[in-house]
């Protein structure tokens, strides 16, 4: 079993409200063995997460300290086993970045939906292997189809209520991914 660390990046425009609640819950739901940052197409760097966002993360027990926006990068997406873009023109923009990372980048929910949807007969029981084994799948199984929720839309500048919507879909994602890569298969043998 490969005990090497996995990564994922997520990715919305300005990485102060969508992309970090991602990486802060994924984080605090996945085990040592993922690692787990985020980026914007258009951030402010060094931005702090929203306010908005923030004390709904606390809410939820996630840590909101230390945080600094940053600039998606090539770079970053070539070292990232996995990119979870949180709207259709995210995925869009990181794919013409870096199109080798196409097999291996999907918007939340997409991949979210993909999740729930792959067999658990496999023997994995480390996250990071569970996750390899996830995207290889749903790469495998060709792109979901799109939905009108394959975007979560962007709370910035539509008060609180806007980013509770966001949070409540990107909690429910992230819920289904940290359930999918904790799931543990029947080992054959």
């Amino acid at each position: 079993m490969r005990s090497q660390a996995f990564h994922i990046l997520a990715v919305c425009t300005g990485n102060a409200s969508r992309s970090p609640a991602v990486e802060r819950l994924l984080r605090a739901g996945l085990g040592p063995t993922v690692t787990v940052a985020s980026a914007g197409t258009a951030a402010v760097v060094g931005a702090p997460i929203a306010p908005e966002m923030a004390s709904l993360l606390g809410a939820a027990g996630c840590d909101v300290a230390a945080f600094a926006a940053r600039r998606v990068t090539p770079e970053m997406l070539a070292h990232t086993d996995l990119v979870l873009a949180l709207a259709r023109d995210n995925l869009d923009h990181v794919i013409a970045q870096v199109p080798a990372i196409a097999g291996r980048a999907f918007t939340l929910t997409a991949f979210a939906r993909s999740v729930g949807a792959a067999p658990t007969g496999d023997a994995e029981r480390v996250p990071a292997e569970r996750l390899r084994h996830l995207v290889a799948w749903a790469s495998g199984s060709g792109p979901p189809a799109p939905r009108a929720d394959d975007d979560v839309p962007n709370p910035f500048g539509h008060g609180q209520a806007a980013y509770e919507r966001a949070f409540d879909q990107i909690r429910r994602a992230t819920d289904l991914i940290v359930a999918g890569a904790r799931a543990h298969g029947t080992p054959s043998g």
